[in-house]
């Protein structure tokens, strides 16, 4: 280190020939300075080299990135726009790759979507028109069935019970005189399905006693001596239209007696869930078939040969009013 604080860096040889010594010194700072211009360059090379491979990279990714993206975001905004209920929404197809092939598909599936809701709708329609035209015939029905056989039905009825009390019967005539009853109050039943399912009623609402309701239903109904039925214990009073309500427990009533035949139980169960109650009638009988259940409210469907195919449909309009 000289007197300016300067290192030195030497390197000596001692020449035997002549007893001398070769000495080469050379400052640390001019050592360093040649390290430094190296690693300079080097840098500064490595950056151009960077930026002239970083930027046709970014412009390949940018490029590779749109035709990617975008068709993404058309496929995302149609997907937004069949999600709302536009299926006129139309995908352009650019390209051959399987973006082009996936934006294809999805046209065609939207395309294919507004067909099948376009035929639903058409379907809806013609149910609607062919249910319109069924309850016009019931109606038409009703009107003949109320004025052609009701009337005569009465006189039949009378005659018979005036007969059975000015004649002493023996059984067997005694028997066949409540079979005639018993084949006037069926058909007197059919002919009150049909009116009821055809005129709108105005509801006479008040109190009414639910176990009164159903004792007066069940007294109007012939129950096989096989059969028992089982009613709740409780009563609860409630705000209904008694005659409305019966009808509905009389229909039901005789769907179960029909279904259970000669022997069997019908357990009728009520809860009081305090602002509104809920009453479960359940017969012994086979049950009604999966294939059947989805129509029972239609109008005129019917599996027996004697049904009128209204009584669930009158009972369904009557609890919905």
């Amino acid at each position: 280190m000289d007197e300016d604080g300067d290192t030195y860096y030497a390197v000596f040889k001692k020449l035997p020939t002549f007893g001398w010594i070769l000495l080469y010194q050379k400052p640390e700072s001019l050592i360093l300075s040649g390290f430094h211009t190296v690693f300079g360059n080097a840098w500064w090379t490595i950056g151009i080299i960077t930026v002239i491979t970083t930027i046709p990279s970014l412009i390949a990714v940018f490029v590779i990135s749109n035709k990617i993206t975008r068709p993404i975001s058309r496929l995302e905004s149609a997907a937004k726009d069949i999600t709302d209920g536009i299926l006129d929404t139309k995908i352009q197809v650019k390209g051959s790759g399987e973006i082009a092939k996936l934006e294809e598909s999805f046209s065609k599936m939207a395309s294919s979507l507004k067909k099948t809701i376009e035929l639903e709708k058409q379907l809806a329609i013609s149910e609607q028109k062919l249910k319109s035209e069924k309850l016009a015939i019931v109606g038409e029905l009703s009107s003949r069935l109320a004025h052609d056989i009701r009337n005569p039905l009465s006189v039949i009825k009378a005659t018979v019970e005036i007969i059975r009390l000015k004649s002493t019967p023996d059984e067997k005539t005694s028997a066949q005189f409540e079979r005639i009853t018993h084949a006037i109050d069926r058909i007197e039943f059919q002919i009150n399905n049909t009116m009821d399912f055809v005129r709108t009623k105005h509801l006479e609402v008040r109190p009414h006693s639910i176990q009164e309701i159903l004792n007066t239903s069940i007294s109007q109904i012939k129950v096989p001596p096989g059969i028992t039925i089982t009613k709740p214990d409780d009563d609860i009073e409630i705000k209904c239209d008694g005659k409305q309500l019966e009808t509905v427990f009389i229909n039901i009533i005789t769907n179960a007696i029909q279904a259970i035949g000669n022997n069997g139980s019908i357990t009728i169960r009520m809860t009081d869930h305090i602002e509104k109650i809920s009453l479960e009638i359940q017969d012994s009988g086979p049950g009604i078939s999966e294939d059947v259940l989805p129509k029972i409210f239609e109008p005129l469907f019917t599996t027996k040969q004697q049904g009128t195919g209204l009584g669930l449909v009158s009972c369904k309009n009557i609890i919905e009013q």
